[in-house]
Order: C-alpha cells, then sequence, then structure tokens
C-alpha cells in the first residue's frame, strides 16, 4: 500500500515535468504556428537588398580604396595625433601644477579636492595616451597602404573676383 502511494506520488511529479498531463499553453501554441508561418513565407532577395556600404567591410576593403581617401584619411590621423600629443602635454603640464598646489595647500578641503582632481588627470592623461598609441598603429598601416602610391594633386579652386561698387 506504502509503495502504490509513493509511485502515485511519483507519477504526479514526474508526468507533467516530462511533458505528458498538460495541454500545451496558449503561448506555446501561437510560438509554434508562428514557427511554422515564418518557415512558409521565405524572402525573395535582390540586388536592392545588398548595400554598397556593406561591400565595404569585407576583408581586404580598405587596400581597394582610392589613393585621394587613403590620404585624407592618413592626413586627418596625423591631424588627431598631433591635437592629442598637444592635449596631453596641457594635461601633463596641469597635472604638475596641481602635484605643486597640493604640496603648498593648507587645509584638509583643498588637500581632498586636490586630490580628487589629480586622479581625474591621471585617469584623462591614461585615456589619451592610449589614444594616441592607436593613432600611431593606424597611421603606420595607413603609411603602409600608401606607400609606393602617388598623392594626388588637391583639385584647383576657381578664383573668384570680386569688384568693389564703390
Amino acid at each position: 500500500m506504502r509503495r502504490a502511494v509513493v509511485i502515485a506520488v511519483a507519477l504526479l511529479f514526474l508526468l507533467p515535468a516530462a511533458g505528458w498531463g498538460q495541454a500545451p499553453s496558449i503561448a506555446e501554441a501561437a510560438r509554434k504556428a508562428r514557427a511554422k508561418k515564418s518557415k512558409s513565407s521565405g524572402k525573395v532577395w535582390t540586388n536592392e537588398d545588398f548595400r554598397k556600404s556593406s561591400l565595404k567591410t569585407l576583408k581586404g576593403a580598405q587596400e581597394n580604396k582610392e589613393p585621394a581617401k587613403l590620404f585624407a584619411e592618413l592626413d586627418a590621423a596625423r591631424k588627431r595625433s598631433r591635437e592629442r600629443q598637444e592635449t596631453l602635454a596641457d594635461y601633463q603640464a596641469l597635472l604638475q601644477k596641481r602635484r605643486a598646489d597640493l604640496r603648498n595647500s593648507a587645509t584638509d578641503y583643498d588637500r581632498t579636492a586636490l586630490t580628487e582632481e589629480i586622479e581625474q588627470l591621471e585617469t584623462s592623461i591614461e585615456e589619451i595616451v592610449v589614444r594616441v598609441k592607436n593613432l600611431k598603429e593606424k597611421i603606420a598601416r595607413l603609411e603602409e597602404q600608401t606607400k609606393g602610391l602617388k598623392r594626388p594633386k588637391a583639385p584647383k579652386t576657381a578664383k573668384i573676383e570680386v569688384e568693389s561698387g564703390a
């Protein structure tokens, strides 16, 4: 008798876990219907579905760029690198000044504020150093790609003469 009760209780717990004894929920039935419907209606791809920009993501697409674009990208990277290095020098000078101010500070409030500012400057300097390093790597890659290529001439701009109406 006891054995029969144990088996009955075990079946009550095991049958629903195995999926027997339960009707599928409405949500589950809807999911199955949606999956069956989506399999039957497939998308027909056309040339318009493929954008030109997606072709640029292919490996080696950067090597196929026009020389003008490569040189423009190289010049822009060099300019950003110079600007970041100037910013880095400014931040380092400011950091030295704040450290001197910290040594000469008289109150705890000043020391706390200067310590926080010094920590922020150190974090900013670390970020700029990483950016400059990445830019230098990019510049080296671009220089390698432009090696042997002729720099295209800048387009000529038309001169406009303005007559004074005096």
